[in-house]
């Protein structure tokens, strides 16, 4: 069953697709992120200790035990039993990396499903803490302007920012098509803002978006400079089945 695209991260899908396996370095899993609302597009790898030092970050997000109506205690349980199995022979080594792949893949999931399901909304961690935790491990170094792009979620009333601020909200002129922005009223209450706390409609940041990955307020107050670079690797593979 798909949730709803609704909460944090809405628009985002995380993929394991390979594992490269070295005889003396940590296995290295690639994870590909992607968001469809925005078609922003990146790739990065984690190792088992990076895996294992989010889920005690999780797990410390969740605070088992505290009193709330959403499924933090599910979620809690959840992460704690996704830990990647240990292997006694090389000849066994690569099936187990297959099973991690796996295991990995299948706690994101329920994680990005977790932010996103409504009844969760609730609770502040499920809705501030955890997804700061999210955006750590998977976007660390990246600015504010970049990481909006793939937080954005389609067609929600509210957009969270992952920043100290928590939620921001709006009632002005969007800069775009230059019309009110009000939450109350339903004809312009899908708002967008991005980490850098501008607001727009829903249909207008999408198509500016979609013309160029960047805030049109910001672009428009500072037209003056930008800067991007990546990098690569290899060894024995397995991809994710």
């Amino acid at each position: 069953m798909q949730v709803p695209a609704s909460g944090p991260f809405g628009g985002l899908s995380v993929t394991l697709t390979k594992a490269t396996v070295s005889p003396r370095e940590p296995t290295l899993y690639t994870l590909s992120i992607a968001n469809k609302v925005t078609h922003a597009q990146c790739a990065i790898s984690k190792s088992d200790m990076d895996f294992a030092a989010f889920r005690q970050r999780i797990c410390a997000a969740l605070e088992h035990g505290h009193s709330c109506s959403a499924e933090c205690p599910w979620m809690y349980f959840r992460v704690q039993e996704a830990k990647p199995r240990r292997w006694l022979f090389m000849r066994s080594k690569h099936r187990q990396v297959q099973a991690n792949l796996a295991t990995h893949q299948s706690m994101l999931t329920s994680l990005l499903d977790f932010m996103r399901t409504p009844r969760n909304q609730s609770c502040g961690r499920a809705t501030t803490v955890v997804p700061s935790e999210v955006a750590r491990f998977l976007f660390d170094g990246m600015d504010d302007r970049e990481l909006g792009l793939y937080a954005a979620s389609p067609m929600s009333k509210y957009r969270m920012s992952i920043t100290p601020n928590l939620v921001k909200f709006a009632i002005a002129d969007c800069s775009i098509c230059k019309n009110c922005m009000d939450p109350e009223d339903l004809v312009s209450a899908a708002l967008t803002t991005l980490p850098c706390g501008h607001v727009f409609h829903d249909v207008c940041i999408l198509m500016a978006l979609h013309r160029q990955l960047v805030c049109p307020r910001c672009d428009d107050e500072g037209k003056n400079s930008t800067d991007n670079s990546s990098s690569d690797d290899s060894d024995s593979v397995v991809d994710l089945l």
